[in-house]
């Protein structure tokens, strides 16, 4: 799958700004909310744990979406209507088989022992992911890449390596959890450390693999801004951030948090929800935009 392939999905050319904001309606990417509430010693636990404010976090990203879309002058889509709609893309679909084919061989290669040949193999498969957004519909699924590459990397003794693979896995699916005991002592030591270190320093403000990411995901689709809800105890109290990222790139033209009572994750809540709703009508304020002619309140799907 090549990039000029990956254009073919630009469904429509996006007007300059100034005529934009005329014309119609602001489209808006709400990217599927993270809880980033780690704790290293619960990792290897039985499945099923689930992370602090999980509710919370669930309720408020559900909210986000529903008063977004109840505006006129907004069309919102999620990475659900997104993955719908690249159902029907051969580019997205070839992609993905591939992917996962490679994938798929790097487990075959890491459980045999191949574990250089299992490198390679992760490798194309991580860059047939990222070339067609899969890390944007499946962030779950995609993290069994980085997962498998850490794992390699231990093998390999390349700790440098396995490091920076288990803190994307983390980002991926920050409440992946393993049967204790599965993988070697050494391999769940590094885990547990690369959860500590993403937990400290690894930058969640921006729901894709860095800024270029971002930029990538712009060209290939017609919206105007993602807006991001994410949990955070990076600071030593939990808290929810609502960020909005724009197309013209730069920081967040939103960045605000809302730390959280410790010990009564119910009690949050109401007053949480409001509050963000109140951030997002500041941030939407500041846009002087006229509902255009026949504008629905949503419209699923990027084929807007």
């Amino acid at each position: 799958v090549t990039r000029a392939t990956l254009a073919l999905l630009l469904l429509f050319v996006l007007t300059p700004a100034g005529a934009r904001a005329l014309e119609r309606p602001l489209r808006i990417f709400v990217a599927a909310p993270r809880n980033f509430l780690l704790d290293e010693t619960r990792i290897f636990r039985p499945r099923g744990e689930r992370l602090p404010h999980d509710d919370l976090l669930r309720d408020v990203g559900s909210r986000v979406e529903v008063q977004l879309g109840k505006k006129a002058w907004i069309e919102v889509a999620n990475a659900q209507e997104l993955a719908a709609d690249l159902a029907a893309s051969k580019a997205y679909g070839d992609g993905l088989v591939l992917g996962r084919e490679w994938l798929n061989l790097g487990q075959e290669h890491y459980e045999s022992l191949r574990v250089d040949e299992a490198i390679v193999d992760l490798r194309r498969a991580e860059g047939l992911y990222l070339q067609v957004f899969h890390d944007v519909v499946e962030p779950y699924a995609f993290a069994r890449v980085y997962l498998l590459q850490g794992l390699c990397y231990v093998e390999r003794g390349m700790k440098g390596q396995s490091h920076v693979a288990f803190r994307r896995m983390f980002f991926q699916n920050p409440g992946v959890r393993f049967q204790p005991g599965y993988y070697p002592p050494h391999a769940e030591e590094e885990i547990r450390s690369s959860a500590v270190d993403f937990v400290l320093t690894h930058p969640k403000e921006n729901p894709f693999l860095g800024d270029d990411r971002l930029a990538r995901f712009f060209e290939a689709y017609p919206f105007d801004n993602v807006v991001y809800v994410y949990l955070d105890g990076a600071s030593g109290q939990a808290s929810l951030h609502v960020v909005v990222l724009s197309r013209e790139g730069g920081d967040p033209v939103l960045h605000e948090s809302f730390p959280l009572p410790e010990g009564n994750e119910t009690a949050a809540g109401p007053g949480v929800g409001e509050a963000v709703d109140a951030a997002l009508s500041r941030w939407l304020s500041c846009h002087d935009l006229k509902p255009p002619p026949s504008t629905k309140s949503r419209t699923p799907g990027i084929g807007f």
